[in-house]
């Protein structure tokens, strides 16, 4: 979403809180409809690693990515409807938990807490809260949804014998959550600080046409 996407509001007079509400909402729209499309076809296309990783679930597996993907697409094609903040905010929610269980489904089927499929929780974080742009609070919900689908299954069903693993492995995506979370933080402040940037811009570009048709007329009529 660059600056000629945006509309010159401040001639419209409308406030900056304004201005700056809709552009987010639009940006978020493009955003989330790009990370759900691509998303649905990126979940396909890891299924390559599945037939090296573990062959013996590969069709498992298979299964489990076509019905994710099916799924993702259909949030894509409801999110793509129209711009708005809930809708948008929603689908990126589902998004979260439709990915997370088919991650936590194939942790259960292979290794458990000594699965390395929970590297597709880092992903999924990374792919979904680091590149929609999430308000921090819903970018912490959605974090923590992610990570809950992959540690509470395991602390309910499986027996922690490898805990130095376990405990790296959480740790490792604790880590890329705070990260990820952070460079959120830092992205959507300076998202805002240039939307208030343009809002004064367009502003400012306003008065001076209007400056500058006065002085046309001015012109004109001394001329007269």
């Amino acid at each position: 979403m660059t600056k000629k996407n945006l509309k010159d509001y401040s001639a419209l007079n409308i406030k900056r809180e304004e201005f700056i509400a809709s552009n987010v909402a639009k940006i978020f729209y493009h955003w989330s409809n790009t990370v759900l499309f691509s998303g649905a076809l990126f979940i396909l296309i890891l299924s390559l690693l599945d037939y090296f990783a573990t062959p013996n679930n590969f069709k498992t597996f298979l299964i489990y990515r076509v019905v994710t993907a099916f799924f993702v697409f259909l949030i894509y094609l409801i999110n793509s409807r129209r711009v708005s903040l809930l809708l948008q905010n929603v689908s990126t929610v589902m998004a979260a938990i439709v990915v997370s269980s088919m991650v936590a489904l194939m942790i259960s089927k292979f290794g458990g807490h000594t699965s390395p499929y929970f590297a597709g929780i880092i992903i999924t974080v990374v792919y979904i809260v680091g590149l929609i742009p999430l308000d921090l609070k819903t970018a912490i919900l959605v974090s923590f949804l992610i990570f809950g689908f992959y540690v509470i299954p395991i602390l309910t069903y499986d027996d922690i014998s490898n805990k130095s693993y376990f405990i790296s492995a959480n740790g490792l995506i604790v880590a890329i959550i705070f990260i990820t979370l952070l460079l959120r933080y830092l992205s959507q402040k300076s998202l805002i600080n240039e939307l208030s940037l343009q809002y004064d811009l367009d502003k400012e570009k306003n008065k001076l046409k209007k400056y500058s048709q006065h002085l046309e007329e001015v012109v004109e009529e001394r001329t007269r």
